[in-house]
């Protein structure tokens, strides 16, 4: 069997494959899509996380700053 260089040719050869174990093409591409989606909420929920956390350091550390200079004052 013929090996392609290409992951465009791989992934073309990964259905042809999937067909011959008779697997329907939608079914593949069902699965991918969901994957991907998947992949991406969990993805956006975290950045999300992430950047709340990182804002209430941000606003922790300005707010000690802030008392520090009202008390030198």
């Amino acid at each position: 069997m013929q090996h392609f260089g290409r992951p465009w040719n791989t992934f073309l050869h990964l259905i042809l494959i999937c067909r011959a174990d008779f697997v329907p093409l939608h079914q593949i591409l069902n699965k991918m899509v969901t994957e991907l989606l998947v992949v991406w909420i969990v993805g956006v929920v975290t950045f999300f996380v992430l950047w709340a956390i990182l804002a209430k350091i941000i606003k922790r550390i300005s707010d000690k700053k802030n008392k520090s200079k009202n008390t030198e004052i």
